[in-house]
Parts: structure tokens; sequence; C-alpha cells
């Protein structure tokens, strides 16, 4: 070609937009919601979820990655997400949350990134075990926290008796 007519030229970058990019790159007229809306959205999103992608990833069987494995998945998540920079320009669901650990190398290998319980062979049952056995660890590291032994005996600091 010898000379670039506009149409073309602009069809073709349209086409390569949305083949990047997986969808149409957005129009002129379109705006980026405001990013303290954003944020907000974005860490109500990772508060209720990351706890939950944790019991997930145990009820499938597989090794926690560190950013769920600690006792705030949620501050693991936003940190990890905060420095890719993927949490100031639109609102993120579950699935892009999920996607953005496996590009990150936060989801466990060979585990679809996804939330999909049928691709992973789950139920919600299978996820209420996982959280009932949490539950239940808890309790039990609270109880030995304010429990003291006298005489090989265990009680209670709380109501002096044996727990």
């Amino acid at each position: 070609m010898d000379t670039a007519d506009i149409g073309p030229l602009e069809r073709h970058l349209e086409e390569e937009l949305t083949r990047e990019l997986g969808r149409p790159a957005p129009r002129a007229s379109e705006r980026l919601p405001a990013l303290d809306q954003v944020r907000r959205a974005n860490l109500r999103t990772i508060t209720d979820l990351a706890a939950d992608l944790a019991i997930l990833v145990k009820a499938a069987r597989r090794p926690l990655p560190p950013t769920l494995a600690g006792a705030e998945p949620d501050a693991e998540v936003m940190a990890r997400l905060e420095a890719a920079g993927a949490l100031d320009f639109r609102p993120l669901a579950a699935a892009d949350v999920v996607a953005w650990l496996a590009v990150l190398g936060q989801w466990p290998a060979g585990m679809p990134p996804t939330t999909d319980l049928d691709r992973h062979g789950l139920t919600e049952s299978d996820l209420d075990r996982v959280r009932n056995a949490a539950e239940h660890a808890r309790h039990e590291r609270e109880r030995r926290r304010r429990s003291i032994s006298v005489g090989g005996r265990a009680f209670d600091v709380y109501d002096g008796e044996p727990p």
C-alpha cells in the first residue's frame, strides 16, 4: 500500500483491539467510573470473596496459594491486585478476581480459574464441610487459648469449669 485509507485502518485497529481486549474497545462517549467508586466496589467484592475462595480451594483438595493461606486473605488479595494495577479501572466480579489471581500465580496450578462448583466437581455441601471444619478448628484454638492446666486437668479461665 502506498497510502492508508482511514476506513480500513480504523477497522483493522478495532479488530486488533477487540482481539487483544477480548471485547470491543470502549467508545469515546464511554467514561470510566470514578476511581473512589471503583475502589470501594472492589474492596467490597474482595472482602466478601477472599475467604470463600480459600474454602473453594480447600474443598477442591488443592494447596492454598500464599495469598489465600494467611489469616487475612482479603488483605492479601487486595495487596496483590493493587500491585498489579487491577483495582482502579472497573469494578471486578468474582470471575475477574479469580482470573487475576491465576495470572499472578496465586491460583492452584491445574485448577480451573473459576468459582463454578460444577467445574471443580464440588457441591455446596462440600464447601459447608470445609467451613464447618474451619469453624470447629477456630473454636478449638479459642478453647485452648483460654484454658489452663492445673494438676493435669484443663480449666476454662473464664468460668473455672473444665472445658
